[in-house]
């Protein structure tokens, strides 16, 4: 089973996105997808980006080949 945090745009808050990731966990998923803030990246904020991909990816531990990042359209 996968799922998707983020969804629809991106723009929820970090912890909300980190709090999915581990329920879903938990819930047995095995694969994520992560809608990424494509605002703040066009903006050149990639520091919010790559902490909130982090902060996201972190209830998976070691195992963050489990996800992957994707941009809305």
């Amino acid at each position: 089973m996968g799922t998707v945090t983020g969804f629809l745009c991106g723009r929820s808050a970090t912890s909300v996105e980190a709090a999915e990731t581990g329920r879903a966990l938990a819930d047995g998923a095995a694969e994520f997808d992560m809608v990424i803030d494509v605002g703040r990246l066009r903006a050149g904020d990639d520091a919010y980006v790559a902490a909130d991909i982090e902060a996201a990816s972190r209830p998976l531990g070691e195992d963050s080949s489990k996800s992957s990042w994707r941009t809305p359209v």
